[in-house]
């Protein structure tokens, strides 16, 4: 059986002018990660899991002095970017609730730092031990990256592959012969991260830029900076006027007289260079955490729906909404939250509900369970689905389908892309007033339990 514990309270802030931890505080915060009595996670291979006051990444791209290798400058430019991109991209999981925790990540590079040795391979291969995982640069073919590559997969890491679109008409001087196809052969057919540097540089603001990211101060303690700031964070959901990224955050700090500027620089920076690593922390957390093996595992409890924060949930979907239900009435409230996310063309691309019928003769038995008056009870569910019917389904028929059941409710159960929230059933009590279990598809059981008894109860459906 599954241990359950409770959930880590995450209020976020509702200004940005929220004031910074206090280094006390972001002491404390860090103690919340420790992992006391294991080994030193600073030695080469030792283990690399979530228990560490940061993450440590390791970028893989050629790197050189200025004008020795093709767009030596891109190439400095974009690991400062990547400061600050990877953290966002990781915080915009958490704050979306993707991932269940979160911390700052540490970005180095071999050719730099106080702890590098004469060696450069040597350092290189150290580095590679101690990260959590590797962000590999492939926009150039070079055999350097290539066999850091090939050290990384020997050594397990998670690898985030990225290429870059430049400008630069020397970057496709040495762009590998097959176009957009990977060189290295381990990467065909995985998921490649492509950003739009040239966003950036075709900019008239990129100088700023680059020297605003480009301080001692960010390459030597920048997690520490997004520790800081991290409660002035909003999610990309939220109000346009908010601060939706570290990189602003930190921009404000350098000039507030540019903010109009700033802004500007957000806004292609959220779209081309965050967006596109965001889907790559689920499964960097999923592997630090082992996700799917262990037939005991923790999951995430929840006093009411309230407490799961399910318009957030709901509004956030990436890919798929399914929600089995008796009564459609208790979840009028989010069909806003669900058409902000049919209407992204990024986010939702199904919804799929299954409620029972008004008219099953399961509806009397349900009715007097929870003391309610069954002629009044049958139309509250009809009023519930005829509300989905006319907001969500005529208004979305590719993505939306309704389908009602008449077998004796068993579960209630919503599936938000890779998440399930399991609501309880109980007499004398809505389910919507009772408690709420998240777990994830990929731990062990978890399919066997819900998606199975959903693909049943589907397959047997009448379209409504």
């Amino acid at each position: 059986m599954s241990k359950k514990k409770e959930k880590r309270t995450h209020k976020k802030s509702t200004s940005s002018s929220d004031p910074p931890l206090s280094p006390s505080s972001a002491a404390n915060e860090r103690n919340k990660f420790s992992n006391s009595g294991t080994e030193d996670p600073n030695a080469p291979g030792a283990d690399t899991s979530l228990g560490d006051d940061y993450l440590r990444a390791f970028v893989l791209m050629p790197f050189g002095k200025k004008g020795k290798i093709p767009s030596a400058n891109l190439q400095s430019g974009f690991f400062h970017l990547l400061i600050f991109a990877l953290n966002d991209a990781f915080y915009q999981n958490y704050a979306n609730q993707a991932v269940r925790s979160w911390r700052p990540i540490k970005l180095e590079r071999a050719d730099i730092g106080p702890d590098r040795s004469p060696d450069l391979l040597d350092n290189i291969l150290r580095k590679i031990d101690k990260c959590h995982f590797c962000v590999v640069d492939i926009t150039h073919d070079n055999l350097n990256v290539a066999l850091e590559y090939g050290y990384a997969l020997a050594r397990d890491k998670f690898l985030i592959p990225v290429q870059r679109l430049t400008p630069d008409p020397e970057v496709e001087k040495h762009r590998n012969s097959d176009g957009d196809r990977p060189r290295i052969s381990d990467l065909a057919g995985k998921l490649i991260h492509t950003v739009e540097l040239a966003r950036f540089v075709k900019s008239p603001l990129w100088n700023d830029l680059a020297s605003a990211i480009s301080t001692p101060h960010i390459i030597d303690t920048h997690h520490e900076l997004f520790y800081n700031n991290k409660n002035k964070i909003h999610p990309f959901s939220t109000d346009s006027k908010a601060t939706h990224t570290f990189l602003l955050s930190w921009l404000r700090e350098i000039s507030r007289a540019k903010e109009k500027s700033w802004r500007t620089i957000e806004e292609l920076y959220r779209e081309h260079i965050v967006r596109p690593l965001y889907k790559a922390f689920r499964p960097l957390y999923e592997k630090l955490e082992s996700v799917g093996t262990e037939p005991e595992y923790d999951c995430t409890a929840y006093a009411t729906r309230e407490a799961a924060e399910l318009s957030k949930v709901f509004g956030n979907a990436s890919e798929v909404i399914r929600i089995l239900t008796t009564n459609l009435d208790g979840l009028v409230r989010y069909v806003p939250d669900i058409t902000r996310a049919l209407q992204l063309p990024s986010l939702l691309k199904k919804l799929e509900i299954l409620t029972l019928d008004p008219e099953s003769e399961f509806v009397n038995a349900r009715g007097t369970l929870i003391g309610k008056e069954i002629a009044p009870f049958r139309q509250e569910m009809k009023d519930g689905l005829g509300q989905f019917e006319e907001d969500l389904r005529k208004k979305f028929p590719t993505n939306v389908v309704i389908k009602t059941y008449s077998e004796f409710p068993t579960q209630i159960t919503f599936f938000v892309d890779d998440d399930v929230f399991s609501a309880a059933v109980s007499v004398n009590h809505q389910s919507r007033n009772n408690i709420v279990f998240k777990v994830r598809l990929p731990r062990m059981g978890v399919a066997a339990s819900f998606l199975q008894h959903w693909d049943t109860i589907w397959a047997r459906a009448k379209v409504w």
